[in-house]
């Protein structure tokens, strides 16, 4: 009795709590850094303004299904994202929080996929620690703060690994098929890269086989149908809709961005080093760091690396190092490079670490009550990073721009806006209503027809980097400049009041 005392003291409140209800602890947990400061920040330009935009938009619209944007069909992602981003601002309104609701609910129920996940690869002991990395990991966290597909389709792929693993140490049927069924969700989110997921599903039955264990029926005809109706059949219905858009889809969407950097995101072939390496590296902090600092308690394979049939636990290893390395290759040789590509490779990086933490508490390398006073300190950094991300400045928050253009905009009540670049500030639009059309350098001479033909005047919104390049050329009778931040400016192109006085 005395001893068990000794126990539960020496183990604290924190470490009972996550042993005995690990699934109340990390919903806890999750909901926190999920849903804490959501939408205190604004909506930053440009990824996040595009997608909450363009499903303002198609919900207004009644057109979800075919999103899209400034009057015409923003065919760039299927729908899926956009509908939950217009769920969001349906129940919460119009504004960041709205817009990242889903994400922080996405967010919230890949930690617990990733918490089941870890009981069927390694078992119950290690599997809180499994959901506790994911959740306290920044990049995991930074990037359900974000809105994009990127946390959704981590979504789908940590439940297509745990309804996987349910079928190889089950061999029932019907999770094959939720496999099947997620792989086809994130299909609908992302598109085709959703079945790199299948990489490490294909590693582990091949070792599977090699080791002469029985084969889960995962490649069963019907999940393989479950995945064409339920990934596949909008884009059939679409293509045959839209005559063309299987050639933009293929040409462009997959070749032109993959092959030929068609997108400008990061092409030159050094940016792999840069994009994901940083991501990497610093996106499971502490806690690979915390497994680093102990890796000689950690009971490596010893003249086997090359081998791993020859490691204990070969097939979970195998799905674990397949699904890091085999979509990082892919990855990195795509000419598309977005440092969130990179966001799904955390499931399986935090069941290696989960696995690396909860081997270190019991072999006594590191105490539990030591880590789980970590997880407090980093719950209490990450929460306050989302809290004063709310009160940084920065030219990308188009909620900040939006509220420093309104005076100028009721100024001119009779105005069209502009932006002095190729695309439109989509965020900007979002938070004034108001769509806003781009334009050139080139385009002055015919934007000053269309003032003195309409006698509306026109607002140009322009970054001041640009701005100072071009003030030796602008004639002031004609351009009025409004400095309205420390990035941005609106030149005003207005009728000259003789002219205006005339009509």
């Amino acid at each position: 009795m005395t001893e068990n005392l000794s126990t539960v003291r020496e183990e604290g409140v924190l470490a009972r709590f996550f042993d005995q209800r690990p699934v109340l602890f990390l919903l806890l947990l999750a909901v926190v850094l999920g849903f804490a400061f959501q939408g205190s920040r604004g909506l930053y330009e440009s990824t996040e303004g595009r997608y909450t935009e363009c499903a303002r938009q198609s919900m207004a619209a009644g057109s979800l299904l075919e999103p899209v944007l400034n009057g015409e069909h923003h065919w760039t992602k299927p729908p899926l994202t956009y509908i939950v981003i217009a769920a969001g601002l349906k129940l919460f309104g119009e504004n960041a929080w709205g817009a990242r609701a889903g994400l922080a609910l996405a967010f919230v129920l890949t930690v617990l996929a990733v918490y089941l996940l870890g009981g069927l690869v390694w078992g119950r002991r290690a599997a809180p620690w499994c959901g506790l990395v994911y959740a306290l990991s920044p990049f995991t966290l930074g990037a359900a703060n974000a809105v994009s597909t990127d946390t959704f389709l981590a979504l789908w792929q940590a439940l297509a690994a745990l309804f996987f693993w349910q079928a190889l140490r089950g061999g029932r049927l019907a999770p094959a098929l939720l496999m099947w069924g997620t792989v086809g969700l994130g299909f609908m989110t992302k598109g085709p890269v959703a079945i790199m997921v299948l990489i490490p599903v294909a590693a582990a039955c091949f070792f599977m086989r090699r080791h002469g264990e029985k084969m889960p029926r995962v490649f069963h005809p019907l999940g393989i149908l479950l995945f064409l109706v339920v990934g596949l059949t909008w884009y059939v219905i679409e293509i045959r809709r839209h005559p063309g858009l299987m050639d933009y889809w293929f040409f462009h969407e997959t070749v032109g961005r993959n092959l030929y950097g068609e997108f400008n995101r990061n092409s030159e072939f050094y940016k792999p080093l840069t994009v994901y390496g940083p991501v990497l590296l610093a996106g499971s902090l502490p806690w690979s760091l915390l497994a680093l600092w102990r890796w000689r308690a950690i009971p490596w394979p010893k003249g086997v690396w090359r081998r791993i049939s020859a490691w204990p636990h070969s097939v979970e290893w195998a799905y674990i190092v397949a699904g890091v390395l085999g979509p990082l290759l892919i990855f990195c040789l795509s000419t598309s490079r977005l440092a969130l590509y990179a966001l799904p490779l955390f499931v399986p990086i935090t069941l290696a670490l989960g696995k690396a933490l909860d081997f270190l508490v019991e072999s006594g390398a590191w105490r539990k009550r030591t880590l789980l006073r970590v997880a407090v300190v980093v719950l209490c950094v990450l929460v306050g990073a989302k809290f004063a991300s709310s009160l940084a400045t920065s030219a990308h928050d188009m909620r900040v721009l939006g509220a420093l253009m309104k005076p100028v905009m009721a100024e001119y009540p009779d105005h069209r806006l502009m932006i002095l670049e190729d695309v439109p500030l989509y965020g900007l639009q979002f938070y004034t209503g108001e769509t806003m059309t781009p334009v050139e350098v080139e385009d002055a001479q015919e934007v000053m027809k269309e003032v003195r033909s309409t006698g509306h005047p026109h607002l140009v919104i322009v970054k001041n980097a640009k701005l100072a390049k071009m003030a030796p050329q602008m004639d002031m009778r004609v351009y009025k400049v409004r400095p309205i931040s420390k990035s941005w400016s609106v030149i005003v192109i207005s009728l000259p009041e003789n002219e205006g006085g005339g009509e």
